[in-house]
């Protein structure tokens, strides 16, 4: 499994500023993203990302919009996540976790998924 996903949900998060991610044939690049800890996750809505695999991606719906988390550390233990914000797609910058998901094409609550790493891309399997 890539370093990246086993960073602590801080670092992590500023570590993916930059990251590509690609969905099939749509590459993003991410602007901006925050990180949560694992007692942040520790409700209903979030506890998926507490039992997943650093590199995991999971879709909660939120306030109308899907929210795009990544799965990361929290210390030693998983449970920690990474919330993308805002991304360019050629170009065009999406702002919001909602508008994120939706320019992703990533409109399922409850969908989850793994990114892996190619040519030092993230690539997202649904």
């Amino acid at each position: 499994m890539n370093a990246f996903f086993h960073q602590n949900f801080v670092s992590a998060a500023k570590s993916a500023v930059g990251k590509k991610i690609r969905i099939g044939g749509l590459e993003a690049e991410i602007l901006e993203a925050k990180g949560y800890s694992r007692s942040d996750n520790d409700t209903p809505l979030y506890s998926p990302i507490i039992s997943m695999q650093p590199g995991g991606v999971y879709l909660p719906r939120y306030r109308g919009g899907i929210l795009f988390l990544i799965a990361c550390r929290d210390g030693m233990d998983a449970g920690g996540c990474i919330l993308v914000k805002k991304i360019s797609i050629n170009g065009d910058v999406f702002n919001g976790p909602g508008r994120v998901s939706e320019a992703l094409g990533c409109t399922t609550h409850g969908q989850s998924g793994r990114l892996t790493e190619s040519k030092g891309t993230f690539v997202l399997k649904l």
